[in-house]
Order: structure tokens, then sequence, then C-alpha cells
């Protein structure tokens, strides 16, 4: 699911740029490192 979502964002992110936009220093690490937390969080919550 997260992983999904994760790819889909950089999907877009990637279309974004092709397609003449921007994007500020460091937002796709910081996004990446985001998404990587959430994931952590996400299975630290799930029953075992």
């Amino acid at each position: 699911m997260v992983n999904d979502f994760r790819a889909r964002v950089r999907s877009e992110l990637r279309g974004h740029v092709a397609r003449g936009g921007t994007l500020p220093p460091g937002a796709t690490e910081t996004l990446e490192a985001s998404l990587a937390e959430t994931l952590r969080t996400l299975k630290a919550s799930l029953p075992r």
C-alpha cells in the first residue's frame, strides 16, 4: 500500500519535472525520508 503510493508520487514528480516543472533543492530526499518513516511507523503498528 505505502510502496504503491510512493511509486505513484515518484512517477508524478518525474512527470512534473519532465514537463518543465521545478522542485526545491532536497524536496525529493525529504519526501522519500518522510515516506520511509511512515512505512516504518505503519509496520510497527500492525499486529504481528
